[in-house]
């Protein structure tokens, strides 16, 4: 987990983008036990779901949140089973957000 911690608060924040990485990281931060272990989201990870979508109301911001998300997911050794808990959040979470969370997504459209 440290080793994720560490990999997760090392990313860049996208060139013209007014959403950080780190700000991705933090509101998605919550989620950390339910991917890796199951059980029941916590509501602050919805919230951190539902911050996502609230800051992703320009191409940039959509293209730096989803490239943070992509470079994370390809940064770490992430099981199957935690890769399926992590790209249903949104849905789990009731939140519609403009990208998928998904490590062979292309961000830049």
């Amino acid at each position: 987990m440290l080793a994720l911690t560490v990999t997760l608060t090392t990313m860049s924040r996208g060139a013209t983008a007014a959403v950080s990485c780190g700000q991705v990281i933090n509101a998605l931060y919550p989620c950390l036990t339910y991917v890796q272990y199951g059980g029941n989201i916590p509501g602050s990870c919805c919230n951190g779901i539902v911050a996502l979508r609230n800051a992703a109301t320009t191409t940039p911001d959509r293209q730096a949140i989803c490239s943070c998300l992509v470079s994370n997911l390809r940064g770490i050794n992430i099981s199957p089973y935690s890769l399926r808990l992590a790209t249903s959040l949104p849905a789990s979470c009731g939140v519609n957000l403009p990208f998928k969370i998904d490590p062979s997504i292309d961000c830049s459209r």
